[in-house]
């Protein structure tokens, strides 16, 4: 994504001290997802952008265009260019707003075609010696530096959360079986096992649903009327006089 993407959508986080939750998710199969929902202070959102926007965007070096310093809705703004250029580069992007909480979701097919990955700002990567695990590195901007761009009496913070099949080692604060969760942490850094793409509580529902068929098939065909041959036990249908199987003449006294 091109530098200049990027600094708008640090300018929708810094300068409204907001907060930031990404969760990571990633599966066997390679695919993976990245949801960001990121919350700003409403009162102070245009002021922050027409005052220190500029400001901002020549300190880092990117001049940010008046129409997104005048617009009214500027981190709407952001995102929607944040978005076209993910879907420029063939991933699924979208982004939807509740309440004063902006969320972007990207889904994409490929550990290396996730944002990131290619730009060398995160690492992910094969362990040596394993079948299945994973190694995820991305190290953060400074929280130092991100509070310091944010107005006097602000504060921006930021949780990341890894949800996989199982979290093997981390420097996560917290960690729940496949679950890990840093909190203004600089680096993040894991070892992993991926999830299966159908969650454990859908096959489970799917096969309790395929074994409620079969018995109401069975159940239909026990009293749909149908007899069983006397002399080699095939099932035949109603009306049926000479079983199919073995040409013996049907006696219709014989139920199932």
């Amino acid at each position: 994504m091109q530098k200049r993407l990027i600094i708008l959508a640090l300018l929708s986080l810094i300068l409204t001290g907001c907060r930031e939750e990404t969760d990571l998710y990633f599966y066997t199969d390679q695919s993976w997802k990245l949801e960001t929902a990121l919350t700003v202070d409403e009162a102070i959102m245009d002021l922050a952008m027409g005052v220190g926007g500029a400001v901002v965007g020549s300190e880092l070096g990117v001049p940010i265009p008046d129409s997104l310093l005048e617009s009214e809705n500027w981190i709407g703004l952001s995102l929607d260019y944040i978005v076209a250029e993910y879907r420029n580069q063939g991933l699924v992007a979208k982004w939807r707003r509740s309440s004063n909480t902006y969320k972007l979701t990207v889904e994409g097919e490929g550990y290396s075609n996730m944002p990131g990955v290619s730009l060398g700002a995160i690492l992910l990567e094969p362990v040596a010696g394993t079948e299945d695990q994973y190694h995820f590195r991305m190290e953060t901007s400074d929280m130092g530096d991100l509070n310091n761009f944010a107005l006097p009496g602000l504060r921006y913070d930021r949780v990341i959360t890894l949800r996989v099949g199982r979290i093997i080692q981390s420097n996560a604060d917290e960690v729940n079986g496949s679950t890990a969760v840093w909190r203004n942490k600089d680096v993040v850094d894991a070892v992993f096992v991926p999830a299966s793409p159908f969650p454990a509580g859908l096959i489970f529902t799917l096969l309790c649903v395929g074994s409620m068929i079969g018995a109401i098939s069975l159940g239909f065909n026990k009293f749909s009327g149908g007899v069983k041959c006397q002399n080699c036990g095939k099932r035949a249908h109603k009306g049926q006089e000479i079983c199919s199987n073995c040409g013996e003449f049907l006696s219709v006294d014989v139920d199932l």
